[in-house]
């Protein structure tokens, strides 16, 4: 394999042109048709504008492929002050299920940025709190949903309950729970940015159902709590991405678009370069391929492409040109929620890749031409395969560095 090397004076091979930075784009161009939430550093949730980044804790690049919250009511819109039966209401659209504890609602407001409702809850028996209509959201047996909400414990033991965040689906036609999925969790009363609980689950049969959130409480003697809850979300995928919320005072389901973060230089990236890559992937059970990086024509059919094959925990470089594989080499795994460093290799004659500073895995290739922008935290352009995690830095030199060269800068 061809190991170019740099020009004494030029660009050195421990340097590198900057594509993105820690807590900035550098040279990469972020579109995204809306707004999002993307959490600072000090954990509250933050706006981020129409076609700007999102650099998530202040560092990495968050991208997330477009997600729909289902839930029509995460903001707790139509809730009332006092004790339910006298004057007191759950917000629009929720709902218990069982016996219903004596609740007030104490107030609503934002912390952290999150819209939240503080609810006390005094009884026995064991009961659920449903976030969306009786039906719940439509759904279909064999797909695959996760549900998720901010809890936080104002007040209150738990030495006599186990709390649980729950996914159920429902008959259409008589509203029963036909099956249901649950985790337990211990809330503090740390920040309610720190504190989501969330759950997935492949809905079981084939026929067309309801599906919702649940917030589950088992009790085995008298309990009396004040909960905070905040921005439940249920949408249709196998992890939890950023919080999903329609706009204040609406009720009514609301979408995130895809971000899509592209750097086209001028003439190209040419039949030979290196990319470095720092990512971190929240999770690694997605029933998709993860996309950390793609080098292409502006198309599927030629390019070079780093991803993480659905379910696996693998990272795979991989070759196209005009349409059929030429090249996939496994760089080696990683680990869910845990910082990674990556090099993605690249001259005339194969494809080289090297992760954490191991051993270089190699392959030889008609590789394609034409390679013109680099996409990053996706693995195709129908923006289907998405990180769903964070991206960045990202460095890039024009030449083919050598494996020593790989295995410094990722290690």
């Amino acid at each position: 394999m061809v190991m170019a090397l740099f020009s004494p004076g030029v660009l050195g091979a421990g340097q590198g042109l900057s594509v993105l930075g820690t807590g900035h784009p550098g040279r990469v161009g972020v579109t995204r048709p809306g707004s999002a939430l993307v959490q600072d550093a000090a954990g509250a949730f933050q706006s981020a504008a129409i076609n700007t980044p999102r650099f998530q804790g202040g560092q990495r690049l968050l991208v997330e492929e477009a997600r729909r919250n289902g839930l029509r009511n995460p903001r707790a819109v139509g809730a009332l002050p006092g004790l339910i039966g006298s004057g007191g209401a759950l917000p629009t659209f929720w709902s218990f299920e069982g016996t219903a504890p004596a609740t007030t609602i104490l107030g609503t407001g934002l912390e952290d940025g999150l819209p939240y409702i503080d609810l006390r809850m005094q009884g026995t028996d064991t009961f659920a709190l449903r976030m969306e209509q009786p039906n719940g959201v439509s759904c279909s047996g064999g797909q695959r949903w996760t549900a998720s909400f901010f809890a936080r414990l104002l007040s209150g033991s738990l030495n006599n309950v186990g709390l649980q965040v729950a996914l159920a689906n429902y008959s259409v036609s008589s509203q029963a729970v036909l099956n249901h999925v649950f985790e337990g969790f211990v809330p503090t009363g740390g920040g309610l940015g720190g504190q989501r609980q969330s759950i997935s689950w492949t809905v079981p049969g084939s026929g067309t159902y309801g599906i919702a959130n649940r917030l589950r409480l088992q009790s085995s003697g008298g309990f009396d709590l004040v909960l905070r809850l905040a921005a439940p979300q249920l949408e249709l995928g196998a992890t939890r991405s950023s919080p999903i919320l329609p706009v204040a005072g609406v009720t009514a389901a609301a979408e995130r678009a895809a971000d899509v973060p592209i750097w086209a230089p001028l003439g190209g990236l040419g039949g030979s370069g290196t990319v470095v890559l720092a990512a971190m992937l929240p999770s690694t059970a997605g029933d998709a391929d993860q996309g950390l990086l793609q080098v292409d024509d502006g198309t599927d059919s030629n390019r070079l492409v780093l991803r993480s094959p659905a379910g696996a925990g693998s990272i795979l470089a991989a070759a196209d040109r005009a349409g059929l594989p030429q090249a996939a080499v496994n760089a080696g795994t990683v680990a869910a929620g845990m910082p990674f460093r990556l090099a993605l290799a690249w001259a005339p004659d194969g494809l080289a890749v090297c992760l954490n500073g191991g051993a270089v895995q190699t392959a030889a290739a008609s590789l394609p031409t034409g390679l013109a922008r680099l996409l990053a935290g996706h693995a195709g352009v129908a923006l289907n395969r998405a990180a769903n995690g964070e991206i960045g830095p990202i460095t890039y030199r024009p030449a083919r560095l050598d494996d020593g060269w790989l295995r410094a800068l990722t290690a």
